[in-house]
């Protein structure tokens, strides 16, 4: 007992030194440096408040300034810099001189004339180009610290104002002469004192150039250290604001002597609660707890669990007579009881986080190691198919989560990141246990340990498919909706081309016909060569406006065996030597239904494709073959086109119809000229596909197939002549076409009256109307629109017979003349014999 007693003294003596003696003086030093960088920062917040109320006034002065020099703009801009008079200029009260620079700021003009510039690059080093630009500086025009405003907002200048700060500089002198305690300066960017409550600095305006604190802060946004200043320590806080800087100095026993005060109170009051406790500790074993210390030793020593020891530690808590001892025993049972609930809470903890992490609906995992899980959630371990307790804390299985190629990428993150410590964000394309394939957005984040080494890493993994998937078809829609707008553009120009170039194609008409009509005895081939010429140009505008779907279907029965032989005398004689052109053509002739020029342009669209490809080949080959198939009882003539080039790749295949897709090199394609061939086989109800490999590609093309014409075509020189001279109002602005239609139309025997704009013909009309049997209208007529005079005369007379005729095929007359109360349309250009056909029918006359 009384060994017992001995070593509670001493452990009392040691318990008193270590855990209240050292700890207070720890505590000491630890509290005094807490209110040392308290003080430091309560000093360094105050004077950046400080510095905020400097800077507004300083930026309030700015900005006037820049006020009124927006208003100088104004006036020079407006003016003619060379024709200025000194007169003329009247600098606002902020300004003493004014220059006036290029954009490389040389000046052009100043103001007094008797001026000097000053020395740009030492104003504006650095200048970094911004709307505007202010810099403080020592102005040799002023003699003066001055300050200069550049304006680079407008093209043609850039104004240079000088202005004395006087004012400004007094205003911040009354904030700095505030400062008591410390010592405040502004300065310039170069140095130059503006404002200091060191008057001596002031009145020399000494430049503090050389000074270290200020050599720092040229580099720093803002410093804080301590040094020598006017032989004395300080500690000192500066701020850069750019253009000017703001240095305050504080001598350390200011910061200091308050807590000297704190530190020796605190001292006294620790001191005094050591010789307290040494003594109540030591009065309390002898007295009181030495003769039950064996007994609760035993207990403590106890290797049985916690439950035991509480029991056990009730009873002697039951049985002692000591206040004291019953406290610490209370306390122990207390927080043995309260282990035991922590550690059902714990339990309680991680079945609520396993829960938590294994249904958020995304992958979750650690990484202790670039090769080896921590834990892995449910959602990821069920995407693979992978038992979840099989693998935590253990070697990836990267051949069960992807491809060769993914396994080593996923290596080399992990390593990366356990190397270098950043966070790694990928997005991969994963296959999951049922065969699909989904895209994952991956993040890992590195744990560090106190060290700053990545300890570990946790990852996420978030199913973006449905996103990606969405994203793209967004693409597509608006890939395909700006084809559509180019295609809209296309059809407008397309539109007016061929509405400009059909009347120049019917002024050839017009003059043909009158050849044809003189007594010259010109050779009637050259006739039928120009008259050929015509059509082609007609196709040429049929094949224009089909890109856009905007062409009349002007079809007629031909033969094709005929067609497509001098379509092959076009390419054998205009194609290169090394390309040999093969054509077998069946014997019987064949029929079809369509528009000759278009289907010319959609072939030689495909043999030009294959010319392109064959030019440098040696021995090249185009094989056209023509026969008749029937397909479901239906009649097609088949033409196939064949070359022996290298085939088409299969990445373009999808894309050989669609408009603007070319392989071509930019200027040697345009992209529309198998879209093109599509769409006139299509508006033949024809089909058209392709075979391609390495040894060739060939385009399969299915006509429907036509039975003869029946009917003998008319005879244009035996048409009848009207019984009576019928009266024409013939409205057209092409001065042209109109002399033609008039010199042909009166040849036939009738009477026509010319109009050559719209005023004109409704002039006509309004006089002539009980006279006129029939007008001729062009649609496409300066000033009063065609279809405007069209709805004045048919209001007017609903009995007059009109004829519309206009290079816009695809005007929606054209779809329905008798809507419009038109007795007949004819598409630009067309022949002066099929007008006056249209003319006989009107009169009934049988032709």
């Amino acid at each position: 007992m009384i060994n017992n007693k001995h070593k509670l003294t001493h452990l009392a003596k040691k318990f008193v030194i270590q855990k209240i003696g050292y700890p207070s003086i720890i505590i000491s030093i630890i509290l005094t440096s807490l209110l040392g960088y308290a003080e430091i920062k309560y000093w360094i917040n105050i004077s950046k408040q400080q510095n905020k109320i400097i800077n507004q006034q300083i930026n309030i002065f700015f900005n006037l300034t820049l006020k009124q020099l927006r208003k100088l703009e104004v006036f020079f801009e407006s003016k003619s810099l060379n024709d200025l008079t000194t007169s003329q200029i009247s600098l606002p009260s902020f300004a003493d001189n004014l220059f006036i620079l290029d954009k490389k700021y040389r000046p052009i003009y100043v103001y007094p004339e008797d001026h000097k510039i000053p020395y740009l690059n030492l104003i504006f080093d650095n200048f970094n180009k911004k709307v505007a630009y202010s810099r403080l500086y020592y102005s040799i025009n002023l003699n003066k610290l001055a300050f200069a405003i550049l304006d680079n907002a407008r093209a043609k200048y850039s104004y240079l104002v000088e202005m004395d700060i006087d004012v400004f500089q007094k205003s911040i002198q009354k904030l700095v002469e505030t400062q008591k305690k410390e010592i405040l300066i502004v300065t310039d960017n170069y140095g130059n004192v503006i404002a200091s409550s060191l008057p001596h600095l002031l009145d020399i305006q000494e430049n503090i150039n050389y000074l270290k604190f200020f050599k720092k802060l040229k580099k720093n946004k803002n410093i804080f250290y301590i040094s020598i200043f006017n032989s004395s320590p300080y500690f000192i806080f500066g701020e850069n604001f750019g253009h000017y800087q703001v240095i305050r100095l504080i001598k350390p026993i200011n910061i200091v002597l308050p807590l000297i005060y704190i530190l020796l109170i605190t001292s006294l009051i620790l001191i005094s609660l050591n010789i307290y406790f040494g003594i109540s500790i030591n009065n309390f074993i002898y007295k009181t707890i030495s003769k039950h210390v064996n007994r609760f030793s035993e207990i403590l020593d106890s290797s049985l669990d916690n439950k035991f020891i509480v029991k056990n530690l009730n009873k002697l808590k039951s049985e002692t007579k000591f206040k004291e001892l019953d406290i610490v025993i209370r306390k122990l049972i207390y927080y043995l009881n309260k282990l035991n609930i922590f550690e059902e809470t714990l339990k309680e903890k991680n079945q609520d986080l396993e829960f938590l992490l294994n249904n958020l609906p995304m992958w979750i995992w650690y990484l202790n190691d670039p090769t080896t899980f921590g834990i892995i959630n449910k959602n990821l371990a069920d995407f693979f198919g992978l038992n979840i307790h099989s693998y935590i804390y253990q070697k990836i299985p990267f051949e069960r989560l992807s491809s060769q190629e993914l396994t080593e990428a996923t290596k080399r993150e992990n390593k990366y990141l356990f190397e270098k410590g950043k966070t790694i964000k990928v997005k991969r394309w994963f296959t999951n246990k049922n065969g699909q394939k989904r895209l994952i957005a991956i993040t890992k984040q590195p744990i560090f340990d106190e060290k700053g080494q990545v300890k570990q890493a946790i990852c996420f993994g978030l199913d973006i498919t449905e996103n990606y998937l969405q994203e793209e078809k967004r693409k597509q829609l608006e890939e395909q909706l700006r084809r559509m707008q180019k295609m809209e553009a296309i059809g407008t120009l397309s539109s007016g081309i061929a509405h400009h170039f059909s009347n120049l194609l019917q002024a050839i008409y017009s003059y043909l016909n009158i050849l044809k009509r003189s007594q010259n005895n010109i050779d009637k081939n050259i006739f039928e060569k120009i008259d050929e010429q015509i059509k082609k140009g007609k196709s040429l505008v049929q094949s224009l406006l089909a890109a856009t779907h905007k062409t009349p279907e002007e079809f007629e029965i031909f033969e094709l065996n005929k067609f497509i032989q001098q379509i092959l005398d076009i390419i054998q004689s205009s194609y290169p030597k090394n390309i040999k052109i093969k054509s077998y053509i069946e014997q019987t002739k064949l029929y079809i239904n369509g528009n000759q020029g278009l289907l010319e342009q959609a072939i030689l669209n495909i043999t030009n494709n294959a010319k392109d490809v064959l030019k440098t080949k040696t021995q090249a080959e185009i094989n056209i073959t023509i026969a008749s198939e029937t397909i479901n009882k239906q009649n097609y003539i088949k033409i196939k086109i064949s070359d022996n080039g290298p085939g088409i790749p299969s990445k373009h295949q999808n894309k050989v119809f669609e408009p603007f897709f070319t392989t071509k090199d930019i200027g040697k394609g345009t992209g529309l000229g198998l879209y093109l061939t599509y769409q006139i086989i299509k508006m033949h109800k024809g089909k058209i596909n392709f075979i391609t490999n390495n040894k060739g590609t060939t385009f399969i093309i299915y006509l429907p197939q036509s039975n003869p014409p029946t009917y003998p075509k008319t005879n244009n020189s035996y048409l009848p002549k009207p019984p009576f001279s019928a009266t024409i109002l013939t409205i057209e602005d092409e001065e042209l076409i109109l002399d033609g239609v008039k010199d042909f139309l009166e040849d036939k025997g009738l009477k026509v009256i010319g109009a050559k704009d719209g005023e004109q013909g409704l002039e006509l009309f309004y006089k002539l109307q009980n006279k006129l049997d029939i007008v001729i209208l062009d649609l496409g007529l300066p000033g009063i629109p065609g279809k405007e005079i069209l709805t004045k005369i048919t209001k007017y007379s609903s009995n007059i017979k009109i004829i519309v005729c206009s290079g816009y095929h695809h005007h929606e007359i054209a779809k329905n003349p008798q809507k419009f109360k038109v007795s007949a349309f004819l598409s630009k250009p067309y022949e002066l014999e099929d007008l006056y056909k249209v003319i006989l029918k009107i009169l009934e006359v049988e032709q």
